[in-house]
């Protein structure tokens, strides 16, 4: 594929991934990450893709109906050494319910990419939160 290809394909997994949160779709968010991943944030360490989905299902189950949410991924940088890559890059977290838009919170996403059959995964993501919403 080249370095070019899998830069897009690993931009799309990204995408991919803060797409599958806003849209409540577990399934495929958890199908972002290898089968041995771990997802790392405030809220703890999740290991494997059943961990990953339910802890997905739980955050999103919280917020309940009402509202609209968009993880924004900006500043992507990804290094690539074969079948493995780390990637950085910034989120920002949006909530709109009743009317309000809200940021719930920022940060930066430190990742471990694996390539596996041709295509790109989360082996390892930590999702750090550097500021946040004190509602």
């Amino acid at each position: 594929m080249g370095q070019h290809g899998d830069m897009e394909e690993v931009r799309e997994l990204y995408n991919r991934y803060a797409i599958s949160w806003d849209e409540n779709r577990p399934e495929d968010l958890a199908a972002c990450f290898t089968a041995d991943a771990v997802f790392e944030s405030q809220r703890g360490r999740f290991a494997g893709r059943g961990a990953i989905l339910g802890n997905m299902a739980n955050v999103n189950g919280a917020l309940g109906a009402a509202r609209r949410q968009r993880h924004v991924t900006t500043n992507l940088s990804v290094h690539f050494e074969g079948d493995r890559g780390t990637g950085t890059a910034y989120f920002i977290y949006c909530v709109g319910r009743e009317g309000k838009t809200e940021v719930m919170a920022f940060g930066t996403y430190q990742d471990e990419l694996r390539k596996v059959d041709g295509r790109w995964y989360f082996s390892y993501r930590k999702g750090i939160v550097e500021g946040q919403s004190t509602q």
